[in-house]
């Protein structure tokens, strides 16, 4: 197996090269990959740790409605899934290579990969060490040694064309340019409901401490 372009060779719009790219895609999960839980997508988002609500209620009599100034902590992540809707182990890139918050945990034994760069993006280097030693493993602990599944992404600059011919078990599809908010799946609101659950999470978390 290996990458294939599902994009007509004519030149089209956003959204024509969109459709042709759903309308090949059915094809090729109808001929290779019928179970769902072996089509997966990945994506990037990046998060303010620990960004606070930009409302919040006073007294109508009160003098002062003093402002503050949002938080810049931020990381990337790398977020996927099946279209069964089985979760991958999140990737979370920060600038530190061993945040004082670790403490003594173990990075190992984080529910996530952590990687770190010094602007908490993600690279090519770290998107090809997670592909390698990461997303191949989980795959043949789902799937066994002899898996084959379809990995759905972006062709942003930190995915490497050459990733596509790395393994075999793995058929690499890249989205048309500028069609990512069309049909990237992780974009249909699955980072959006992260985001929302995470922050969600956070401002609960601060109202016991305060």
């Amino acid at each position: 197996m290996t990458s294939i372009n599902l994009k007509g060779e004519k030149e089209s719009n956003d959204a024509v090269a969109a459709e042709e790219f759903k309308v090949n895609l059915t094809k090729v999960i109808a001929k290779y990959f019928k179970d769902p839980t072996k089509v997966y997508n990945v994506d990037e988002t990046g998060l303010c740790t620990n960004k606070l609500p930009s409302r919040t209620y006073v007294s109508a009599n009160a003098l002062s409605r003093g402002g503050f100034k949002q938080p810049k902590t931020r990381v990337s992540l790398l977020l996927g899934g099946n279209m069964a809707g089985e979760k991958l182990k999140p990737v979370v890139i920060g600038k530190a290579k061993r945040p004082r918050a670790f403490g003594n945990m173990q990075i190992s034994s984080l529910p996530v990969y952590y990687e770190a760069q010094s602007n908490a993006w993600m690279s090519s280097q770290i998107f090809w060490r997670w592909f390698l030693e990461h997303f191949i493993d989980e795959m043949e602990q789902r799937h066994g040694e002899s898996f084959e599944v379809c990995l759905i992404m972006d062709n942003c600059t930190s995915h490497p064309p050459q990733i596509a011919d790395l393994d075999h078990r793995v058929m690499v599809l890249f989205l048309p340019p500028n069609t990512t908010a069309l049909i990237q799946p992780m974009d249909q609101g699955v980072i959006a409901n992260f985001k929302v659950i995470y922050h969600d999470m956070l401002y609960k978390k601060n109202s016991l401490i305060m």
